[in-house]
């Protein structure tokens, strides 16, 4: 199995190949979280264990640095349980941050942080009973999106579950509308590949990838409320001079700090006048379905996102795991 051989990578060692190399965000903030939608995230997640009390095997597919993870071993812990959670994301700086954050525990075992690209793994055939990608999928171009379904539907056991979160526009308008946005603030933040790669789906489009994938019983059992509040995104904006900074000395001096912060609330007001002048010719229907609100220094709206899950076999198979549906 391709691991972290035991210990984590030396970010200084070990070129990161994700195109996320340098994006520092805070997203719990960037995509507005709420406790409610994450907690009925935990629920179709669970169970954590089979009726006989065997833990499950869990993949936290594009788990970056963990928090999914977290949420997870402490919602089981409340249950009792301990589930063997494997983190898999292709980027050595985000791997590293779950250590280096403590955000996850101190003991978690470090060769279950696996560096790949989740398209094409390095797990067994039928390897877990449960994958789970939060806000993944839309890292890669439309016709990749697919390949990451198939690819969990190969390591899911027979009956097994996968659940995302994600993005699910219900039209072609308000997709090609955030799509231009994220894609301006990327640009303005120099993440070049990701303004290149990412493709942010329709709810039928994640659908279509389940089908295609071969997952029965899908279905989004929750939609999410999330806000985007672009001047929640002044710190990601100046990620790629903090993390120079931290690359070459491992820390940022205070006079730095507030040089980073100024080029953040610039750049952020860049993108907050450049989606002001974008959203004036935009319907006021459809402005409205967004939710979409402007102050004099910001902007505010509510993307579509769901929670969706989908299974590897039957529903008679289904039931074994215990589900409560």
């Amino acid at each position: 199995m391709n691991t972290l051989e035991g210990s984590v990578i030396d970010i200084k060692q070990e070129e990161d190949k994700s195109g996320q190399a340098d994006r520092l965000a805070k997203f719990e903030d960037v995509h507005g979280l709420k406790q409610a939608d994450f907690e009925a995230f935990l629920k179709n997640i669970g169970p954590f264990c089979d009726p006989d009390g065997r833990p499950f095997t869990i993949l936290d597919g594009m788990g970056g640095y963990g928090d999914v993870t977290s949420h997870i071993l402490a919602e089981a812990g409340k249950q009792g349980v301990t589930p063997d959670i494997y983190i898999a994301d292709e980027s050595i700086n985000q791997l590293n941050r779950g250590i280096s954050s403590n955000t996850l525990p101190e003991d978690f075992p470090k060769d279950h942080l696996v560096l790949t690209d989740i398209r094409k793994t390095p797990f067994t055939d039928e390897t877990f009973d449960t994958v789970v990608i939060k806000m993944g999928i839309h890292e890669v171009q439309l016709e990749e999106q697919t390949k990451i379904l198939q690819e969990v539907f190969r390591v899911l056991k027979e009956g097994g579950k996968f659940v995302t979160w994600e993005l699910a526009f219900s039209n072609k308008e308000s997709q090609k509308i955030f799509q231009d946005i994220i894609r301006k603030k990327d640009e303005i933040a120099g993440f070049t590949q990701m303004v290149e790669k990412r493709w942010f789906p329709t709810e039928a489009e994640i659908f279509d990838s389940f089908e295609k994938a071969g997952f029965v019983d899908v279905s989004s059992p929750h939609t999410l409320e999330p806000t985007v509040n672009l001047r929640k995104r002044e710190f990601e904006l100046a990620s790629i001079e903090r993390s120079k900074i931290m690359h070459e000395r491992g820390v940022v001096t205070p006079e730095e700090e507030v040089q980073l912060v100024e080029l953040g609330k610039q750049r952020c007001s860049q993108l907050v006048a450049f989606t002001k002048q974008y959203m004036a010719s935009v319907s006021k229907e459809m402005k409205e379905a967004m939710n979409y609100r402007e102050t004099e220094d910001n902007v505010i709206f509510e993307p579509e996102k769901k929670i969706f899950v989908g299974y590897k076999q039957k529903p008679a198979i289904i039931a074994d795991r215990g589900e409560n549906q």
